[in-house]
């Protein structure tokens, strides 16, 4: 396997990106989720408030795993990370699933 080495001027670029992705995970964890569109305008508001702060923490473990990977990777919590992500995917594919079997009866 060929290896190569940054320079210092890489390194430098290479954290300076690292802080500027850092913030945007910060700042980002003030929005909502982009899915939910007028849904947010029909659905009660206390309902709202848990879909959000659900989301919220769904997005922020997700953003703390890039930065976290990106300082120091680890095969083991990337294959840990996937397998959450899989089977979080397949929970919500089936919900969509049943909400689309429901609306076309």
């Amino acid at each position: 396997m060929k290896r190569y080495t940054l320079t210092d001027k890489g390194t430098g670029l290479l954290e300076e990106e690292r802080k500027i992705k850092e913030k945007l995970g910060k700042e980002a964890r003030f929005f909502g989720p982009p899915f939910m569109g007028p849904l947010w305008f029909r659905m009660p508001p206390e309902t709202a408030i848990k879909v959000r702060a659900s989301v919220r923490r769904f997005m922020a473990a997700l953003f703390d795993l890039g930065s976290d990977l990106d300082k120091a990777f680890s095969k083991e919590i990337i294959e840990a990370k996937l397998k959450v992500l899989d089977e979080a995917a397949e929970k919500l594919e089936k919900v969509n699933k049943k909400l689309k079997s429901e609306r076309d009866e």
